[in-house]
């Protein structure tokens, strides 16, 4: 081209010149003003650049082109100078290059727009809560994930977003989604209830899931619940108290064979309440066994009432051990004025009592459970907590106290307050047998299933309870942690159940053996679930086994025991086989005695120091046991004053052969 571009006496008209007559210039000056203003090769005149761009940089080789503006900056398109920044301290940007007007200034990714008069932008960028979604710039509102609740609450006169983490068994309640202020809760949950807790009027929640109540069958779960309730409480009266229970063998593989069924269904109940995301099946079977720690969802209770405060739903459950001491009680009133008329047995109070502690007893975990819920919190990511069975209240807020109140009072009348009588009817149980023959009656629950040495075990069975209900609350949200400690727990008592033996027989010693067992390895299972691999699937297969050998181990021997009853019930083989038994037994122990009064004593020393230390301690116990039992039959009847003994359905069992241990140790 003949011409070139020069710039003129420092203004914007072009002058054509011959080439080499003058300088020639570009656009903008040294000084950078005038960057906005560009030319075309050859152009007679510099115009400015569009918006969203400029003439930025030195290169020679743009300094006639207009570049788009930087992301985070902008440029108005009357205006001569270079690109604007958007503030990026204040975490400020733009979503795109090229951005023509200070509109396009918005919040950084992990930062959300909140509304400022008193800036000069007309806003402000706010860090995203801790576990909010903010994986893009231009955010008003921050994202929600999977698990979390996302909501704006004033704090400090300013309103901002905070984020709650949903209970660890209700995680699926809460949707993932971009816009938090509408569809962040499953479908039929109240949205407005802290971590979609509740669900929708008319509505019950099964699973994570709420569904439409049927008008038909509205209070048909909670009269199949109260009626099962009341038929199982006059059943563990009168099994546990009638004439075909008198006898110890069924007895005990029948009302044990039930207990320890329910110590493992109410220890699955514990596993159910971890901080782990159970896959199905095993999450429907978690489901199940929540009935057994008073977990009233089954009952439906949203659909006979309207929807219940918090605090009102756990008034409920705390309620129902006390509930059942009043049903037994007035049952026991009852029987003395309509039995008689009727010609039937009157209630006794001893047996009332019997039945009230097996009941207790047997429940034992799910009651500390319950009286331990409102310690039971766990942690959100903005610094509260909630509880873990009602997200909807904040521990340490306003409505936190009178479930404080509450859970103090039903720990300290059912986990302290039944331990301490249980273990004080314990301590005095050698003594208050023998001078209290009612005493026994009372306290049946405690001592019928154990060996003469180990009759205080109930006690430690206790300790087992409350450590195991103590799991969900310590750790809460630390699944790892909660599966470690129950292992520990779980393998401690195996060892003391191994080493002790203190059932009365043998199957039942191995049948507690199995369930504890059972419940370390369905913990070391769970661990896998609390990390949240990818593939769970094996290990899913390999949790149901372990569940699916102990329910069958159980399941075995609680046929065995009702098998026993019926054919006692019927009179069959009611002693024939165990006279047969005994007089083969007594013949063997008067032969070996025989032998016995034949050898000097010093042979006798040599026999038993070959024995093992296990042997010894066997034939320790057997003397000091058949020692105080010939004492007894020596005094013909004559009860000795100094005589230590528990007396169960009528039979004497003594207590002396465990001081007489406890002492030659």
């Amino acid at each position: 081209h003949p011409f070139d571009v020069a710039y003129v006496d420092g203004g914007s008209v072009l002058t054509l010149k011959p080439i080499g007559s003058t300088r020639c210039l570009p656009c903008a000056g040294e000084d950078g003003s005038k960057v906005g203003l560009f030319s075309s090769f050859a152009a007679a005149r510099c115009v400015p650049c569009p918006a969203g761009t400029a003439r930025v940089g030195p290169d020679p080789t743009t300094e006639f082109e207009c570049m788009p503006c930087p992301r985070g900056t902008y440029r108005p398109g009357d205006r001569e100078l270079g690109c604007i920044s958007c503030n990026v301290s204040e975490h400020k940007t733009t979503i795109e290059q090229g951005a023509g007007s200070k509109d396009a200034c918005v919040c950084d990714v992990g930062y959300v727009r909140r509304d400022d008069d008193t800036h000069d932008d007309g806003f402000v960028c706010d860090a995203c809560p801790v576990g909010s979604k903010c994986d893009s710039p231009g955010l008003i509102v921050p994202g929600q994930p999977e698990g979390y609740y996302v909501m704006n609450r004033t704090v400090g006169g300013e309103i901002q977003w905070t984020v709650f983490r949903c209970s660890v068994d209700m995680s699926f309640a809460c949707n993932e989604t971009a816009d938090p202020r509408s569809g962040r809760c499953l479908l039929n949950r109240d949205e407005d209830t802290l971590a979609c807790s509740m669900c929708l009027e008319d509505h019950y929640q099964y699973k994570a899931e709420c569904k439409q109540c049927n008008p038909g069958t509205r209070a048909l779960p909670a009269v199949i619940f109260i009626v099962g309730y009341f038929g199982a409480m006059l059943g563990v009266y009168y099994f546990c108290n009638s004439a075909v229970t008198k006898s110890a063998a069924p007895l005990l593989s029948t009302s044990v064979s039930f207990g320890l069924m329910l110590t493992a269904l109410q220890s699955l109940s514990i596993l159910g309440q971890l901080s782990v995301q159970w896959e199905s099946p095993w999450y429907d079977i978690m489901m199940i066994v929540k009935l057994f720690a008073f977990d009233l969802e089954f009952v439906q209770l949203e659909c006979i009432a309207l929807r219940m405060p918090a605090l009102t739903r756990y008034l409920y459950r705390a309620l129902i051990p006390m509930i059942t001491i009043i049903i037994y009680l007035s049952l026991y009133c009852v029987s003395k004025v309509l039995c008689p008329l009727f010609k039937k047995t009157q209630w006794q109070l001893p047996g009332t009592c019997n039945s009230i502690g097996t009941i207790w007893q047997s429940m034992y975990i799910t009651i500390s459970l319950i009286a331990l819920l409102p310690f039971q919190c766990y942690d959100h990511p903005n610094g509260d907590s909630s509880i873990s069975k009602f997200p909807e209240v904040i521990c340490g807020g306003d409505e936190y106290g009178p479930f404080l109140g509450l859970g103090i009072f039903t720990t300290a009348l059912y986990g302290v307050g039944f331990f301490a009588l249980t273990m004080y009817a314990n301590i005095i149980a050698p003594v208050a047998s023998a001078k209290r023959p009612k005493f026994t009656l009372y306290f049946r629950f405690l001592f019928f299933r154990f060996r003469m040495d180990r009759w205080y075990w109930g006690q430690v069975l206790f300790i087992r309870s409350f450590a195991i209900a103590l799991v969900p609350i310590i750790g809460v949200g630390r699944g790892t942690l909660q599966v470690v400690m129950l292992t520990v727990i779980a393998g401690f008592f195996l060892v003391l159940q191994c080493v002790n033996m203190p059932w009365k027989t043998p199957l039942l010693n191995y049948s507690d053996t199995a369930i504890l067992a059972m419940v370390i390895l369905i913990a070391a299972g769970s661990s896998v679930f609390s990390e949240q691999e990818a593939s769970t699937g094996g290990y899913t297969g390999f949790v149901m086994f372990c569940f699916g050998s102990g329910l069958f181990v159980i399941m075995c021997i609680l046929f065995n025991a009702m098998h026993t009853v019926c054919q006692q019930a019927k009179g069959k083989n009611k002693n024939t086989k165990a006279a047969a038994q005994f007089g083969e037994l007594a013949k063997s122990m008067g032969y070996l005695l025989q032998k016995l009064v034949q050898l000097r004593d010093n042979e006798i020393v040599i026999m038993l120091e070959e024995l093992g230390d296990f042997d010894k301690l066997t034939v320790e116990r057997f003397m000091s046991m058949m020692n105080h039992e010939l004492s007894l039959s020596m005094s013909n009847s004559k009860r000795m004053s100094g005589s230590k003994r528990l007396s169960v359905s009528g039979s004497k069992t003594s207590l002396a052969g465990a001081r007489i241990n406890s002492m030659a140790r």
